[in-house]
């Protein structure tokens, strides 16, 4: 059977792309779209609704993932399709083809070229929460465990649902819509927090859209675009990126999953909160400020990050914290002031005090001791148990040379007892030495 086509037949998603054959009731689409070593691969779902066709939940006939520039991926999707309606006359083949081609032709083709420079102003979009929160932007909110930047979350949440100011210094400009995606908690907890954040505020609860996560966000692009458009949401939470990415293929390069979430969170033009966590080792050490765990593009990519630091207790008080937030990344204005607050819990109640900023101790070495931080950053994790130097690398955000050069500087055969910090094993692995034993050994 011989089907026609032209350019109207294929149009963009959030996420890929849809064929649409109308003539015999046929879909091909292709999900999470992305180049990888030069080959252009997709989640391929081929639907339809055709007699003596064979097809499962949602009239799929076949789902794959798939290399679109391999002439043998497309023959194992179209093979699958045949399988499937023996008796159909159809050139599953040709239609596999044909939309491969277009796929192709409009990733290499991307958006039209344009000029810059003598464009009228730009309106500016303002912001959901000022200075804080630029309309549209997305923004990474990072620091350890503990630094209530769940709560954080909650309360800019309330606040723009209600248009009350809730955070020192983040003010609403208006009333909007929250979706808060999480995979880290349940709903009951998210429901707990709102309710204690609007107590403390002294408000009613609102009502929060809201949807427990398992797979990650890129599976499930198409279902978040749909409730951004039906409940006009201007606000996305990501709680939390390390959850949220997908897994790294073994032998892929780490920062795939980030620049994939990015890709998927573009098309939803809307603020984007993404709370992440910090390098283990650089928490235990103090130091003075630290950047999101892993990959480089999880701040690059985005337009603002801010730093949550808890700061130690006051001794004796009880049912506070505090914390500050500063801003070290700033892309399209000033980096704004550090801001200093306490949160302040009661039993069915958080309250959001500001306070002056505080300094936030950090440990000091001696000049002249060599990369200190790596050093330092590799015995903090090696602290938990025996890693190779890739997965030494991978813990603590650093590169995987930088990481072997200082792991045999300090091995325990360096020459000098005060360099023996770290020991390699039969197995590859590394472990720490305990300190003071080279010195202990030399003296014998």
């Amino acid at each position: 059977m011989s089907v026609t086509t032209d350019e109207s037949a294929i149009e963009r998603t959030p996420s890929g792309y849809l064929f649409r054959l109308e003539e015999i009731s046929v879909v091909i689409e292709a999900r999470q779209v992305r180049w990888e070593h030069g080959a252009l691969y997709a989640v391929v779902s081929v639907r339809a609704r055709l007699a003596g066709v064979r097809t499962i939940v949602g009239d799929v006939v076949t789902e794959q993932r798939v290399n679109l520039s391999s002439d043998r991926g497309r023959k194992d999707v179209a093979a699958a399709c045949a399988d499937r309606g023996p008796g159909v006359d159809l050139d599953w083949r040709g239609f596999l083809e044909d939309f491969s081609v277009r796929v192709l032709a409009a990733e290499r083709e991307g958006k039209p070229f344009e000029t810059v420079g003598r464009r009228p102003r730009r309106i500016d979009p303002g912001f959901l929460l000022a200075p804080y929160l630029p309309k549209g932007k997305a923004a990474v909110f990072y620091g350890p465990g503990g630094a209530t930047k769940g709560y954080l979350a909650v309360a800019i949440c309330v606040s723009l649902a209600t248009g009350t100011q809730i955070l020192p210094g983040f003010v609403p400009q208006g009333i909007g819509h929250p979706l808060y995606l999480d995979w880290e908690s349940d709903g009951w907890d998210i429901d707990e927090r709102v309710k204690r954040v609007a107590r403390g505020a002294g408000i009613e609860a609102p009502e929060i859209a809201y949807r427990e996560c398992v797979v990650p966000l890129v599976d499930q692009i198409e279902d978040v675009q749909r409730q951004v458009t039906n409940g006009h949401h201007d606000l996305l939470i990501v709680d939390s990126v390390g959850m949220a990415l997908n897994p790294k293929r073994e032998g892929g390069d780490a920062n795939e999953s980030v620049r994939a979430l990015y890709q998927a969170l573009r098309p939803l033009g809307i603020t984007a909160i993404l709370i992440d966590h910090v390098v283990g080792a650089e928490t235990k050490l103090g130091t003075r400020s630290s950047r999101p765990y892993g990959s480089v593009y999880k701040e690059n990519l985005a337009r603002n990050t801010y730093e949550v630091r808890p700061l130690k207790p006051v001794p004796g008080e009880t049912g506070v914290r505090h914390i500050t937030i500063r801003h070290p990344k700033a892309n399209m204005s000033d980096h704004l002031p550090t801001i200093g607050l306490q949160v302040v819990f009661t039993d069915d109640a958080v309250r959001f005090e500001a306070e002056p900023v505080q300094q936030v101790p950090i440990e000091e070495e001696s000049a002249g001791a060599g990369p200190v931080s790596t050093r330092n950053l590799i015995r903090a994790v090696l602290e938990a148990g025996h890693l190779t130097e890739a997965e030494i690398a991978d813990e603590i955000g650093r590169k995987l040379d930088s990481v072997g050069r200082t792991l045999r500087r300090y091995s325990s055969t360096a020459s000098s007892p005060d360099n023996r910090w770290f020991n390699r094993l039969p197995s590859g692995r590394w472990e720490n030495l305990p300190m003071g034993l080279a010195r202990v050994s030399d003296a014998g």
